[in-house]
């Protein structure tokens, strides 16, 4: 019974033997309970760089042969805090333990693992057994990743920076091309008053001077039953009517009324003065208290609105009947420029340069323009105010 005994002892430790030689993993027995006389696996001896065929890997004397040391982040590793030593000394396991070892080359190799201690009689401590994977090419890789992650989060701000500053840069271009054209508008609209008063104060007045002194030598002729009598009295009415004419142009581009009544009566007076120039019926239904109508700068743009749609009524739209009209609804207001004619085809890419300035009017304005078609006759301009419309340019002055 004991050589049977002995056998089979012998056979469990070749088995032991070689399951430790044949685990990739490193592996450590503690024989003791101080750690005096420690094996290892071929996995650990390599680990540990150790030559030679010493058996013992305990650090606990001068001439072992463990070429490395222990870290942990950084920091040396003292033999109390090593994984083995923690268990033997708690008498509880330590798993997921994580310890570098650094080479006298300075290479480091990182290891996890378990220790697990072993009891004998009375639940004593008699020794331990922990093994540990190599676990340094995930700790490159993972220190990689946090590198290409750092460098990836750097170029990602650098290139917010970039585009941040692209935008405030085309926000400023934006704003500048914005005051330029209200600067133009300005100028322009400033110049055709200095036109139109030129046209009304000045050729008018002459016109009409001359015409006077025609009518008195007409009416002279025809006192004194002179041939030329019928001509003279057409000159007058030729000059009347050019008279008239310039008046129009004059009012076209310098529009007192709204200096004097408002816009109401500016839109009122355009279309009496279009309907008459062009033989066409031209109506005008709005409510003079509508608050918009009593801004200033906001009425001009509405009036140069309603003056461009009308100027496209009669050039394009070959309209016999034009309203101009306020339409209300839950958004707000509108002003409607509506016609009777042939309807009109947006063009196809960049609109028209007097479709481009009717809409910068209107968001000018914070209005919103629009021209659809009047259920298949005609078309409708249509310029909705909404309620902060006027608001925006007494903001905008401000600025």
């Amino acid at each position: 019974v004991a050589k049977h005994a002995r056998i089979a002892l012998r056979e469990v430790n070749e088995t032991l033997e070689a399951a430790m030689a044949a685990i990739p993993a490193v592996v450590f027995a503690s024989m003791d309970a101080q750690s005096n006389y420690v094996k290892g696996n071929p996995a650990a001896r390599e680990m540990l760089g150790v030559i030679g065929q010493e058996e013992n890997l305990s650090l606990n004397h001068a001439g072992n042969p463990v070429r490395v040391r222990s870290e942990c982040e950084g920091k040396p590793l003292s033999l109390s805090d090593l994984p083995m030593r923690k268990a033997m000394s708690s008498g509880a396991p330590v798993y997921g333990a994580e310890i570098d070892l650094v080479t006298s080359d300075g290479e480091v190799r990182s290891l996890f693992g378990n220790a697990v201690p072993l009891f004998g009689e009375n639940r004593a401590v008699r020794g331990c057994v922990s093994a540990f994977v190599d676990i340094t090419a995930r700790r490159r890789a993972e220190a990689d990743l946090r590198r290409l992650n750092e460098e990836l989060e750097q170029r990602v701000a650098e290139r917010t920076a970039e585009l941040q500053q692209a935008n405030v840069n085309l926000v400023q271009v934006a704003e500048e091309r914005r005051r330029l054209k209200k600067e133009i508008l300005e100028i322009s609209e400033r110049e055709e008053r200095r036109l139109g008063m030129q046209m009304h104060e000045g050729i008018g007045q002459q016109i009409a001077g001359i015409g006077f002194l025609c009518k008195v030598v007409a009416g002279r002729l025809s006192d004194e039953g002179h041939s030329e009598a019928s001509n003279a009295s057409q000159l007058v009415t030729l000059l009347q009517e050019a008279i008239d004419s310039i008046r129009d142009l004059a009012k076209s581009a310098y529009p007192i009324e709204l200096e004097t009544g408002g816009l109401a009566a500016a839109l009122r007076g355009l279309a009496e003065r279009t309907g008459r120039m062009f033989d066409i019926e031209c109506v005008v239904n709005l409510d003079d208290h509508l608050p918009i109508f009593h801004d200033e700068e906001a009425s001009v743009h509405i009036y140069r609105i309603a003056q461009e749609a009308l100027t496209n009524i009669v050039k394009h739209g070959k309209a016999r009947h034009v309203s101009i009209e306020q339409r209300r609804s839950e958004d707000g207001d509108s002003i409607c420029i509506v016609d009777d004619g042939v309807g009109f085809d947006p063009p196809v890419g960049s609109p028209g340069m007097g479709l481009h300035l009717m809409d910068y009017r209107a968001r000018l304005i914070g209005a919103k323009l629009s021209v659809s078609k009047n259920n298949g006759r005609g078309c409708i301009v249509r310029c909705d105010l909404k309620p902060t419309t006027g608001a925006v340019l007494s903001s905008m002055a401000k600025c």
